[in-house]
């Protein structure tokens, strides 16, 4: 799980995350660090050591807020940097 803090949402539609390496799964983007309110699942089928954007819509309310990332799957990534889209 990586975590990131502090975001001041205003309008959130999309999340990008770039990634690589050999995995299968999600990355589920939470708004709390128990996963508890799940604001995106971003599918992701990573093979090499290329790094590529994968993305997902998002939904979430506004205000100040942490967002925290975790991988559920097969293999293993390295987690590059991930965008906000309006």
């Amino acid at each position: 799980m990586a975590g990131f803090k502090y975001f001041e949402i205003k309008k959130l539609s999309r999340i990008s995350v770039c990634v690589r390496g050999n995995a299968k799964g999600k990355i589920y983007v939470s708004v709390l660090v128990d996963e508890k309110n799940k604001i995106a699942e971003i599918p992701i089928e990573s093979k090499g050591g290329k790094w590529k954007w994968w993305t997902a819509n998002a939904v979430s309310d506004m205000g100040i807020k942490a967002l925290y990332f975790q991988f559920e799957g097969d293999g293993n990534l390295d987690f590059l940097e991930f965008e906000l889209e309006e």
